[in-house]
C-alpha cells in the first residue's frame, strides 16, 4: 500500500500480510485479518474484533482496540497509548481499574477471583449505568491527579484503586497494573495476576 494514504480499510475478514504505508490515516483493520504491519507516522489505527499480530511502527499514534484485538507496538514507540471504549455495567469514576465482561465493564477488585482473568485497563472517564467509558489498556498516562512513589509499582487494590502497598494477606489475588515513571505519569502494562495462597 502507498504512503501518505488516508481513510485506509485494511481488507476484509481474514485478510493477512498487509502492510500499511508511512504517514497513513485512519487505519481499520476489520474483524480477523491478521500480520498487519503500520509503518512510521501511521495515525487512527482502529482493530476491530480478535484481529491479530498487528505491528505499529513508531512513533505511530491514536492507537484504539475493540474487542480483543492484539496489537504490538515496537519498543522504540513504548510512549504511545492504547485507549478503548465499553459500556459502563455499573457505575465507574476514572482512573479506577476495570475488568471486562462480555456485555461491558466492571470496578474491578484484588478481592474478587471472578475478576483475575478479566482486568482491562484504567478508565479515564466517569459514568454510570449503560454511559460509555474510554480507558486507557496499554502505555504511558499523565493526570495531575496522581501522587505517586516513583520507587514503588502500581496494583490493583479493592473498588479499583491503584494501590503501592498490596494487602496480601487478605487480597485474593495480586495484579500489577502500572509503572510509575514520574509522580503524575504511569505506564499501563497489566501483568498476568498472580493468585495468594490465603489460609
Amino acid at each position: 500500500m502507498s504512503q501518505n494514504c488516508a481513510s485506509v480499510i485494511v481488507g476484509t475478514n481474514n485478510t493477512s500480510q498487509i502492510v500499511v504505508g508511512q504517514n497513513s490515516k485512519n487505519v481499520l483493520v476489520n474483524m480477523g485479518d491478521s500480520s498487519v504491519t503500520a509503518q512510521t507516522n501511521t495515525t487512527e489505527v482502529i482493530a476491530i474484533g480478535q484481529s491479530e499480530n498487528i505491528t505499529v511502527t513508531d512513533p505511530s499514534e491514536n492507537i484504539t482496540v475493540v474487542t480483543d484485538s492484539v496489537i504490538t507496538i515496537n519498543e522504540s514507540g513504548a510512549n504511545e497509548v492504547l485507549t478503548t471504549t465499553s459500556t459502563a455495567l455499573e457505575p465507574i469514576t476514572a482512573l479506577q481499574v476495570v475488568a471486562s465482561y462480555e456485555t461491558g465493564l466492571r470496578v474491578a477488585s484484588s478481592y474478587n477471583i471472578d475478576h483475575i482473568d478479566r482486568l482491562y485497563g484504567i478508565a479515564i472517564s466517569s459514568g454510570g449505568i449503560g454511559d460509555v467509558i474510554t480507558l486507557v489498556t496499554f502505555g504511558e498516562y499523565t493526570n495531575v491527579a496522581f501522587s505517586f512513589d516513583i520507587t514503588k509499582a502500581l496494583y490493583l487494590g479493592d473498588n479499583g484503586a491503584l494501590i503501592q502497598s498490596e494487602d496480601l494477606v487478605n487480597q485474593i489475588y495480586s495484579a500489577k497494573i502500572a509503572t510509575t515513571l514520574t509522580s503524575n505519569k504511569i505506564l499501563v502494562n497489566i501483568q498476568e495476576p498472580r493468585e495468594l495462597y490465603i489460609n
